[in-house]
């Protein structure tokens, strides 16, 4: 459908935790790519558990990764989250990873909000597949885990610093999408379309 209206369907994704790995977790995880593929969807983001589980060893789970993707059309985009019950809340340890098993195959996923909150500084543009946006523009709002349900279109007061992320990774090559992932309840309900173009149109202008 996606294609038929001239549009593209840049991914998939899921969140079970792709690094609690056992033959369940491989047959999801197959299962989606399966579904990316047939649907033409781009790409498919992979995310770390974020609770208490015991999780493989990064390295040995995108050694099992490798077969699901290797020779699809699809990519699979590995996604670190700030939290700090997070299993993968740096980009550098799954860069070590990526580097390490196969650089060829995989990317990684930027989140404005999620490196805002994980206090990492480095960006890693050559290995970036996809960027979410999102901003917290209340000045009372504690930069946390908490935030994540309250992600909103990134205006002038955004406290994440979405316009310098993206002139830096811009800087450094990326070349791919951006789209925003804005969890506010409500967000698309009333003149939706319309703020997320204004939105743009304020990062545009803000990058000059």
């Amino acid at each position: 459908m996606a294609q038929d209206r001239g549009l593209r369907l840049l991914g998939l994704s899921e969140i079970y935790g792709f690094n609690v790995w056992d033959d369940h977790r491989a047959a999801q995880v197959m299962s989606l790519a399966d579904v990316a593929e047939a649907s033409g969807a781009e790409t498919v983001s992979l995310i770390p558990c974020v609770d208490d589980r015991s999780v493989t060893p990064l390295r040995d789970v995108l050694r099992e990764l490798v077969p699901l993707f290797k020779g699809r059309s699809v990519i699979p985009l590995l996604e670190p989250i700030g939290f700090t019950s997070s299993s993968i809340p740096h980009k550098a340890e799954l860069v070590r990873a990526i580097d390490a098993v196969d650089p060829d195959l995989f990317r990684m996923v930027h989140d404005t909000f999620q490196h805002c909150i994980s206090g990492e500084t480095e960006l890693f543009p050559e290995l970036t597949g996809m960027v979410h946006i999102s901003g917290i523009s209340a000045p009372e709002a504690k930069l946390d885990q908490i935030q994540d349900a309250h992600r909103v279109w990134v205006d002038a007061d955004d406290r994440c610093g979405n316009v310098e992320q993206l002139r830096n990774l811009l800087g450094g090559g990326y070349l791919g999408a951006i789209s925003f992932e804005c969890t506010e309840d409500g967000l698309w309900e009333t003149d939706g379309l319309d703020k997320a173009r204004r939105s743009f149109e304020y990062i545009e202008r803000a990058l000059g």
